[in-house]
């Protein structure tokens, strides 16, 4: 009689190892998907936040300029304003519609500011009392010993109230944004067609005032100290532009009104000249937001907003 011996053969260490680096291929391989995708995930709402904040910031730079009053205001001679534009040839009046640009040489970030007054003042938002008629000055604030930092939105319930040098207490001011690191602003001429880097002219506004925004992906404060270590960060500010129509674009002398009224013209006569919005040979206007990096400025273009 035959004798059948089964014998059970068990995993050789060699094929143990075999399984085991497999199993580790394999997990490194899923790991290695989910944080592809939980990236990516995270770069979308990143965009999205970035794209939406954008929205948000031209949107109402675009209304308050769309609106704007080009105002001539009295100087006070014992308290002048400074900065502030000559409206006409008399030296007693002022234009409440004044830019400043201010590049940033050493990174190429443009920090304009603009203030100009506008008739989008509404006495419900925020906590203090706004009229009617305000003037507002739009800037980027990178100084580290100031309280506010990235771009800032300053009012003043009275046009001609904004000079230069004003004390944080004396103007509300609100931060919009702490990411935003530059701010740039374009004019447009109808006379000559050109695009001009800062605006000059006291006897009439720009057809139209083009806003670029540079978004940081860290705010503001942390931007710039990391910046002399770390300049790649200027690559990846995102760069957001929209183009805005200046309803009105000029506003005459009140002597010169005053004069009309007192020669029989009447109000209507008064009113019919007292602003103008001719804007011959203008471009058109998209009024979409567009992702757009400036001519002399680094970093991505912001996603398409539309």
């Amino acid at each position: 009689m035959s004798v059948v011996v089964s014998r059970r053969h068990g995993f050789t260490l060699v094929e143990l190892l075999v399984v085991l680096v497999l199993l580790v291929f394999f997990g490194l391989a899923i790991g290695g998907l989910a944080r592809t995708i939980t990236d990516a995930r995270d770069r979308v709402d990143e965009s999205s936040e970035t794209n939406q904040l954008a929205r948000t910031i031209l949107q109402r730079i675009s209304d308050e300029l769309a609106s704007v009053i080009p105002l001539p205001v009295p100087l006070n001679t014992a308290d002048e304003p400074t900065g502030l534009v000559n409206a006409t040839a008399s030296p007693t009046t002022i234009l409440t519609f004044y830019h400043e640009d201010t590049p940033d040489l050493q990174w190429g970030l443009e920090e304009d500011t603009l203030r100009f007054t506008t008739a989008r003042g509404d006495p419900r938002q925020g906590n203090v009392p706004q009229g009617e008629l305000i003037e507002v000055a739009y800037f980027v604030d990178t100084d580290p010993q100031t309280p506010e930092q990235g771009l800032v939105r300053s009012v003043g319930t009275l046009p001609g109230l904004l000079p230069e040098e004003t004390q944080p207490e004396q103007v509300p001011r609100e931060v919009l944004s702490e990411r935003v690191v530059a701010l740039d602003f374009q004019f447009y001429d109808p006379d000559t067609g050109e695009w001009l880097g800062t605006w000059e002219r006291t006897d009439m506004l720009p057809a139209l005032v083009s806003v670029t925004l540079g978004i940081a992906p860290v705010p503001c404060d942390e931007f710039f100290a990391r910046l002399p270590r770390d300049q790649s960060l200027v690559e990846r500010v995102e760069w957001f532009t929209t183009t805005v129509a200046l309803r009105v674009r000029s506003y005459p002398d009140p002597s010169v009104q005053g004069s009309r009224q007192r020669s029989g013209g009447g109000t209507s006569a008064a009113l019919s000249g007292g602003v103008s919005s001719a804007s011959p040979n203008v471009p058109p206007v998209s009024l979409s937001f567009s992702g757009q990096r400036p001519s002399g400025q680094t970093g991505q273009s912001g996603g398409g907003l539309r």
